[in-house]
């Protein structure tokens, strides 16, 4: 739906004003004082109590009959524009409020306070309260919180019974079939869940070390996942740096120091590591040619050995080439092919 923000949204504080004006005078206060309209900044029940001499109890009872007053008159009214349930929708059918905000390229504080007082009054939508499943979000009301909560719940099942994370595709396309709902409400949904994250296009739950880093390993964990392939210590720091996690600061002997004690990382190369679970092993180059030949049971070509062992370790060429020389653990069964000398000797 095509949003013409330029002749709607510059006036959304002057429309929260407006609305806000027909109401009685401390219902008018208490909703100015409580979303922060004027750029005064939202305040609490208890400040604003004080101010206006009463219990903060007296004034979360104004502040529920005031909204309920400015939702009447938007129901009325065919004058205030942005029409935000068309917003909602547009937006998959539920959305945090900077999502909106966002849609509507607002970013002032006096603007976004108006935004917040619009959403809560506004026909069709409802305000989902922040808990330990959703955060604070907008739903339209046909569709209803109950939908929202259920699903939060049945998508954290999901993430618990896999055990990893998975494309975030994935899971939406599962939780729409499950919960009978559209694909873009699922999608739009799983951005408001408090318990699932999204890290590097997969989902998963907040616990998880891959999905909210906990440490340096984790983030080191995560890059060098992306990157799909060994990197030099330094080359890490670069990709931790740039992922720009948190405010915390990273060093090149800091994080060499961390991948060493990690089983998580192998040392594949002087400096480089490598995630043990894409194959890399560590231990020297004739460790490996020996292991290669164990799990293959029978003499292999020097081209598959070195192809092998690169798949584990980076190392150059001839220093495998060297390697399969040792006699001790080594015999060339063939022209080009090699096998592990006990194999021979018990022939």
């Amino acid at each position: 739906m095509p949003i013409e923000a330029k002749e709607k949204i510059h006036n959304i504080a002057d429309a929260a004003m407006e609305l806000v004006s027909a109401l009685s005078k401390k219902e008018r206060e208490v909703l100015v004082f409580r979303f922060g309209l004027g750029n005064e900044g939202p305040q609490t029940l208890a400040a604003v109590g004080r101010k206006l001499g009463v219990t903060r109890e007296r004034v979360r009872q104004i502040e529920v009959l005031a909204k309920k007053a400015v939702g009447r008159i938007l129901v009325r009214s065919t004058e205030f524009d942005p029409k935000l349930d068309s917003i909602v929708l547009d937006l998959g059918g539920v959305a945090e409020g900077h999502r909106v905000a966002k849609r509507l390229k607002i970013s002032n504080q006096n603007e976004l306070a108006a935004l917040s007082l619009l959403l809560e009054t506004a026909p069709n939508i409802q305000k989902i309260k922040k808990s330990k499943n959703v955060k604070e979000c907008f739903v339209l009301s046909e569709i209803g919180q109950k939908k929202v909560l259920e699903m939060a719940k049945e998508a954290r099942e999901m993430l618990e019974a896999g055990g990893k994370p998975v494309s975030l595709s994935q899971i939406s396309k599962k939780l729409a079939k499950e919960c009978e709902t559209s694909r873009e409400f699922a999608s739009a949904a799983m951005e408001c869940f408090s318990e699932i994250g999204v890290m590097n296009g997969k989902a998963g739950l907040t616990s998880w070390r891959e999905i909210v880093p906990r440490s340096v390993r984790d983030k080191a964990y995560i890059v060098l996942k992306r990157h799909n392939k060994p990197a030099h210590y330094k080359k890490i720091v670069q990709m931790i740096k740039a992922k720009n996690f948190d405010k915390k600061r990273v060093n090149p002997h800091g994080v060499h120091n961390e991948l060493v004690r990690d089983p998580r990382f192998v040392l594949v190369g002087r400096g480089i590591y490598a995630l043990r679970e894409l194959g890399f092993k560590e231990g020297t180059v004739q460790d490996v040619i020996r292991e290669i030949l164990e799990e293959t049971g029978n003499p292999i070509s020097k081209t598959e050995i070195i192809k092998k062992v690169l798949e584990r370790k980076i190392v150059n060429k001839n220093t495998i080439i060297l390697n399969l020389q040792e006699k001790n653990d080594f015999v060339r069964m063939d022209r080009g092919v090699y096998g592990l000398k006990k194999w021979h000797s018990a022939n």
